[in-house]
């Protein structure tokens, strides 16, 4: 472990598998006391508190569904309750399918907006006067590639619309609360292999990326880690692009 963010208290929502289960441990090995916040996998965000205990860091669990605003106005009070303060907030909650528009449910653009948008705004929204007392704050929202541009996609419409307003968000939050020492930016991963590609998923995959390869979840935790890093600290309302050079 390292002091790199020497007892910072940080949230990562969906924190239990995938790229969140990838940045609880990397900000939990730089010295960050991590609450983990999971909704379906109880077993799996368990795993992810035994490994950060087990390398001398804090962690604590923290079950909510942060589409609901119940559920996020849960997430962060719990962690106040517990760490007494909040450093830093991982909206990384954002389902995925394909669609086109005309096959798209009702219920399944709503789930989409939910899922991507509304889950960043409703733990943002209660975090806001906790960082304003502190005069200082971090919150890194988890976008999809490219999404701080307009271009359209075939079958992905309701996921696009709501990741680039993820980038809106946040960019509207550095013009916002700048003056109270609260910074956010966007991290937007590529591919991401989290164990579910297939071969030929990969085949394809690789072929539309530069370096050859799709993305690991530990790719998109350590551009986290940069962000949160002295290195990093000049950053805000920045989109940072790690895909490898997808689409170029």
């Amino acid at each position: 472990m390292t002091d790199l963010l020497n007892g910072k208290i940080c949230v990562v929502t969906g924190g239990s598998r995938g790229i969140g289960r990838a940045i609880a441990l990397t900000l939990a090995r730089n010295g960050a006391c991590v609450t983990v916040n999971y909704w379906n996998s109880r077993q799996a965000a368990e795993e992810v508190v035994h490994e950060i205990e087990q390398m001398g860091g804090q962690s604590i669990i923290v079950h909510a569904n942060v589409v609901s605003i119940k559920g996020a106005n849960r997430l962060i009070d719990t962690t106040l309750v517990h760490f007494g303060r909040l450093d830093v907030l991982i909206n990384n909650v954002g389902p995925f399918f394909m669609k086109t528009v005309a096959d798209t449910s009702f219920e399944e653009w709503q789930s989409m907006l939910d899922g991507n948008l509304n889950s960043g705004f409703y733990c943002t929204k209660f975090a806001l006067p906790i960082m304003r007392e502190q005069k200082s704050g971090h919150i890194i929202f988890i976008g999809a590639p490219k999404s701080n541009t307009t271009r359209a996609r075939q079958n992905t419409c309701a996921y696009g619309i709501a990741k680039t307003g993820v980038v809106l968000l946040a960019k509207t939050l550095v013009r916002e609360e700048g003056g109270n020492g609260i910074r956010a930016n966007v991290v937007n991963p590529g591919f991401i292999d989290t164990g579910s590609m297939t071969e030929e998923d990969r085949r394809r995959t690789h072929e539309q990326i530069a370096v050859g390869r799709a993305g690991k979840p530990d790719d998109i935790a350590g551009a986290v880690l940069f962000l949160l890093s002295p290195q990093g600290n000049y950053c805000n309302g920045s989109v940072i692009d790690v895909d490898g050079g997808l689409w170029l």
